[in-house]
């Protein structure tokens, strides 16, 4: 996954954490609709925020690419 790639997919799981605090659910004339469930709004944002800070940190001075 790229560092592009994760930080538009947390940000989409932010937006619907908005919208699920704006409303559960909501009705359409006869339709209901229901968000997705608020506690997997925040395991979705604690896993791509884990991965954008993964893939922003600077290499470990420890990690060395040795070529023979």
């Amino acid at each position: 996954m790229t560092l592009q790639t994760a930080e538009e997919l947390l940000n989409l799981w932010i937006a619907a954490d908005k919208a699920v605090a704006l409303g559960q659910s909501y009705k359409v004339g006869s339709r209901e609709v229901t968000r997705a469930d608020a506690d997997i709004i925040t395991e979705k944002i604690n896993y791509y925020s884990s991965i954008v800070r993964a893939l922003s940190a600077p290499p470990s001075p420890r990690a060395r690419t040795v070529v023979y």
